[in-house]
């Protein structure tokens, strides 16, 4: 009888703990976002495109008209997609300076 009490008492402890370690998970601390979500690099790819097209060339190795078909083709043959943090454009744009 007592080894049934002993056990009873064991199994009412570990339910006891996964009761109070199921409330401290709802409880936690919201932590702040790293960064804000901002346009900076989508405004810069985008001015980079309207102006000099020889400077665009220099720092992409492709022209303005060559670099948006390229980005229309990743889009429509790839899963490539925009993201909440950063569009197409500024991945392609990031890789060609990577390897230009």
């Amino acid at each position: 009888m007592e080894d049934d009490e002993s056990d009873l008492d064991i199994m009412l402890l570990m339910l006891d703990n996964i009761a109070r370690a199921s409330t401290k998970s709802a409880n936690q601390i919201e932590r702040p976002v790293r960064r804000p979500i901002t346009d900076i690099g989508y405004d810069y790819i985008q001015k980079a495109l309207a102006e000099e097209h020889e400077h665009f060339r220099s720092l992409y190795r492709m022209y303005p008209e060559s670099f948006e078909k390229l980005c229309v083709l990743i889009r429509m043959k790839t899963c490539l997609r925009d993201t909440r943090h950063i569009c197409v454009e500024e991945m392609v744009a990031t890789f060609l300076l990577t390897v230009g």
